[in-house]
This record gives C-alpha cells, structure tokens and sequence, in this order.
C-alpha cells in the first residue's frame, strides 16, 4: 500500500493500471457515452435547424463529421445498424475511446510517432468523407 508521502510525491497509485481500474474507467466512459446518445435521442425541438454542419448547410457538401449526431441518435435508440449507416467512421472511433482503458489504444496512439499518426488520421478523414459522399449521392 502507497504511503501519503508516495502520493503527494505524485507516485503510481496501487490501483492505477488494473483491471478493476479500467473496467472501471471503461464503464464510466460508456455509461457518459450512452446518457449522452439516450438525451440526444429524446430531444425533439420543432426549431432544430436541417443540418448543423455548417459547410453541408452553406455548399450542400457534407464534412466527414456528418452524421456524427445521428449517428449518437440512433444508438441513443439502440439502432447500432443506423448508426453505422450514418457515420461508420466516428462510431468506431468513438467506440475505441470508451474501451481504450481495456483495449491499449490510448497507450498504442501515445506510442505512435507524429507521422504516423497524422497519417493515419488524415486516412480516417478520407474514409468519413467519402462514406458521406456517398451516403448523399454526391459520388456515383
């Protein structure tokens, strides 16, 4: 067991690193994520804006984030199928984040150096926005 003294010192807490500390830190992340979708899934406002992307609102070309918000709206209806529909992209990412305690990726992105990283989310981007060009039938 950590001394006061350990822990004013800023030393690793006993618990820090183990498996009830993500399962933890896991279940809290969900549980936030899940409120969040179930609150936006509810919310009916009869002045709600079409879209609240604004370059999909000013050019009619949707960001690769589009779809994000609907995509929180159906899980927050349990329609996992719906969501993946609307933005497959953010809902995986979103996905690795709430497990990222159990699973390593915060670790493995921290790891990674800037090149691959940039890389890689430039990639994630692409992906999003040619998923959403296709989903608006901008692209054949």
């Amino acid at each position: 067991m950590a001394t006061i003294r350990e822990l004013a010192r800023g030393s690793r807490r006993p618990w820090e690193g183990s498996l009830r500390s993500a399962l933890w830190r896991t279940g809290v992340r969900i549980g936030v994520m899940g409120v969040v979708a179930v609150v936006l899934a509810n919310i009916n406002l009869p002045w709600r804006p079409e879209t609240l992307c604004a370059l999909r609102q000013f050019t009619g070309i949707p960001c690769p984030l589009c779809g994000t918000t609907t995509a929180a709206v159906h899980a927050g209806n349990l329609d996992i199928v719906g969501a993946l529909a609307a933005n497959p992209v953010t809902v995986v990412i979103i996905a690795l984040l709430a497990t990222s305690p159990l699973t390593g990726v915060g670790r493995w992105w921290e790891t990674m150096s800037n090149r691959p990283r940039v890389l890689l989310c430039i990639a994630l981007f692409a992906a999003a926005e040619i998923w959403q060009l296709f989903r608006y039938g901008l692209l054949p």
